[in-house]
């Protein structure tokens, strides 16, 4: 048997030799990022509706008076204003404690609409399949139900899934 330096007889050798070595493993299901809204809630959202996730110092930040508590106030990415909103806030749930100097933010576009969702931390991506997803459960919130497209459970514990369509139509923020 001869052996060939070439680029090309190499890799049919290491391909025959190790059949796994560089062959791509197609991941089933969808992606979704994965977060943390405040301390206690989990959540997923399509990657499709992320625009980019950034981590935002508050230096850049500019409050603006006389808005709801649940606006921070606005920056400026890439010479959009966006405004960057606290998501827990919106979904009706324990409100994020703000004491760092950064805040993750989720960057979404929906029509015209953009917005920075301010999250307590960003845990990745993940893959799910849609057979995984299950309904919103009776007990979950009223004032969280309308942003919500189900749930999943990795590792007993539940993430929401959130329909960010939904949470960019919010009546409250139909005014900003």
């Amino acid at each position: 048997m001869s052996f060939s330096t070439s680029a090309e007889s190499s890799f049919l050798l290491q391909h025959r030799l190790f059949p796994d070595l560089k062959q791509e493993k197609k991941e089933s299901g969808n992606p979704y990022l994965k977060f943390f809204v405040n301390l206690n809630t989990s959540a997923i959202v399509p990657l499709r509706n992320i625009q980019e996730a950034v981590v935002l110092s508050s230096r850049l930040l500019t409050t603006m008076p006389n808005m709801p508590p649940y606006i921070l106030g606005l920056f400026n990415r890439r010479g959009r204003i966006i405004w960057v909103i606290d998501l827990s806030q919106i979904l009706g749930l324990e409100e994020i404690p703000f004491i760092s100097q950064t805040h993750d933010t989720l960057i979404i576009k929906n029509g015209s609409f953009w917005a920075a969702f301010a999250i307590h931390k960003l845990e990745g991506t993940i893959r799910v399949e849609d057979t995984v997803i299950k309904a919103t459960p009776s007990y979950i919130s009223p004032t969280l139900t309308p942003y919500m497209n189900g749930y999943i459970l990795q590792d007993d514990h539940m993430s929401l899934l959130l329909n960010i369509e939904a949470i960019a139509q919010s009546p409250l923020l139909r005014n900003i």
